[in-house]
């Protein structure tokens, strides 16, 4: 990996897929790929993953799915309402 390579092993179906939408984007599937993967780990905050990670040991306390999309559609509205 020194020179910055990766090889994914993908099943046909998920080939496919790639392949289609890259077309789709006028892109090769490699660089769709990259693209998506890179765009992805900018977004993910390993430090937040950890420190929630750590509050559930220490707790064992976690949220349900109902109370996460709960939180996600309030959020969603917040954001429509600024926009509006």
């Amino acid at each position: 990996m020194a020179d910055g390579s990766v090889t994914l092993i993908l099943d046909d179906a998920t080939l496919a897929r790639l392949e289609s939408v890259a077309r789709d984007f006028g892109m090769s599937p490699g660089d769709y790929a990259e693209t998506i993967l890179a765009n992805a780990l900018s977004r993910w905050d390993v430090a937040e993953d950890l420190r929630r990670l750590a509050e559930y040991d220490r707790t064992g306390e976690s949220v349900s799915v109902e109370e996460a999309f709960a939180h996600l559609r309030e959020k969603i509205a917040e954001r429509r309402a600024q926009r509006a």
